[in-house]
């Protein structure tokens, strides 16, 4: 009964052996193909051989092509020349199991237990940034501005850390800052007790832009600014006005009258006086006549200008200010700056009093005035020394046109200013 049992159980193994286990068929194609994806190949191959290839995508680089060419070979060995000598291939029915062969470079007999220890960093390195992480199983040590962490598994976790920059020498208690800057402005023109001719220079208009560009010097002294340097300012307006001409009509003349005395010569006789002295009077005979004279009819034109009032002012600024530090990189400094300008150019038209002539801004212009500004440093540490920064500023000229023409004026400009900062420390005292 035992030896029954046997016999069946084996025939029953025999039999699932029969159905699971299938020869290998042999197959040949033709095939060829020029730089293509290793997946895209096995597809191609697949269509061709009438098989279906079952693989673990971790193991073929769906990125990485080829180029190969079969002349009827069997799929093995096409196969073999696509994938590499690394993978094995299992067939069951038309069914192709592709696997990697396992690696036998050390024998069991050989290989050793592994051991689990921390990995310590090389005594000579000097660690500036950055915290390194040492993994358990791979010796892996980084200094830059990236942690990598490595663990057991081999899965590769980055993190990006910020670097700050704390020696900014612009927080020092004492440095000197040097700065070069371009800007533009905007001008506005106010005139008051000017009469009549103040009314027609108000035809000027804020319309116009003109610029700025200097040098700088600031000392700081804990959080307090003495400025001082060099820059010119070119203020600009538009200005509009109507001027009268006159022209003659040829075509069109009149009469005028003129009446008059006309004198006629009679005698002449020498009549004494007290002094015994003779003096000679004439005697004359007046006759009230007249003359007619044509002239041609006089033309009244009027013509529209618009003149652009240009003028250029050198300054030697003399600020005091705040410094604040709102970050390690970030810094503001407002300051108030007493400004002697001195006329260097200038060029534009304006309407004289009688509106029928124009005269030069030139000549209405103050060689020298004083102006007062409020601006406001916003600067930004790209290194240690170095850093940029943008100035939006206001100011105020009370009379840049001279007294004597019947009027005073103001003018208001504002705009922004951009540059360049270097930063040495020093101690002034």
């Amino acid at each position: 009964m035992k030896g029954f049992k046997r016999l069946t159980l084996l025939c029953i193994l025999f039999a699932f052996a029969s159905v699971s286990y299938a020869q290998k068929p042999v197959i040949s194609i033709t095939y060829k193909a020029s730089d293509k994806s290793i997946v895209e190949i096995l597809k191609n191959i697949e269509s061709l051989a009438h098989c279906s290839f079952s693989y673990n995508s971790s193991i073929v680089d769906s990125k990485k092509t080829k180029s190969v060419s079969f002349n009827n070979e069997p799929i093995e060995e096409c196969l073999n020349k696509l994938m590499g000598p690394g993978y094995k291939y299992t067939y069951i029915g038309n069914q192709v199991i592709i696997t990697e062969k396992p690696n036998t470079d050390v024998s069991p007999a050989k290989k050793q237990p592994q051991k689990t220890e921390t990995t310590k960093p090389p005594q000579n390195v000097t660690i500036y940034d950055t915290i390194p992480v040492y993994d358990t199983i791979t010796t892996f040590l980084t200094y830059t501005d990236t942690i990598r962490i490595i663990d057991s598994l081999q899965y590769i976790d980055t993190v990006t850390m910020q670097r700050y920059v704390t020696n900014l020498l612009h927080t020092s208690d004492y440095c000197v800052t040097f700065s070069g800057f371009l800007g533009a402005e905007i001008c506005n023109s106010l005139f008051y007790n000017g009469g009549d001719y103040a009314k027609y220079l108000n035809g000027i208009h804020s319309n116009e832009v003109g610029y700025t560009i200097g040098l700088d010097a600031t000392y700081k002294r804990k959080n307090m600014l003495f400025a001082t340097g060099i820059s010119l300012y070119d203020c600009r307006l538009s200005n509009s006005f109507t001027i009268k001409s006159y022209t003659d009509d040829p075509t069109i003349t009149y009469t005028d009258t003129l009446w008059y005395w006309d004198f006629t010569e009679i005698s002449t006789y020498y009549k004494f006086n007290e002094s015994g002295d003779s003096v000679a009077v004439t005697m004359l005979d007046s006759t009230y006549t007249y003359t007619l004279r044509q002239n041609p009819k006089k033309i009244e034109h009027e013509t529209e200008k618009l003149s652009t009032l240009s003028w250029q002012y050198i300054t030697i600024p003399l600020g005091i200010g705040y410094h604040y530090n709102i970050t390690n990189t970030l810094a503001i400094q407002p300051k108030i700056k007493l400004l002697p300008m001195l006329l260097c150019r200038s060029k534009g038209e304006i309407p004289n009093q009688a509106l029928t002539e124009t005269t030069n801004v030139k000549s209405l212009l103050k060689p020298f005035t004083v102006s007062a500004s409020l601006s406001c440093d916003l600067l930004y540490s790209l290194e240690e020394n170095f850093s940029v920064g943008f100035k939006p500023f206001c100011s105020i000229i009370p009379s840049i046109f001279k007294q004597n023409t019947g009027f005073q004026s103001m003018v208001f400009n504002y705009g922004l200013e951009c540059g360049f900062y270097y930063t040495i420390p020093y101690e002034l005292f």
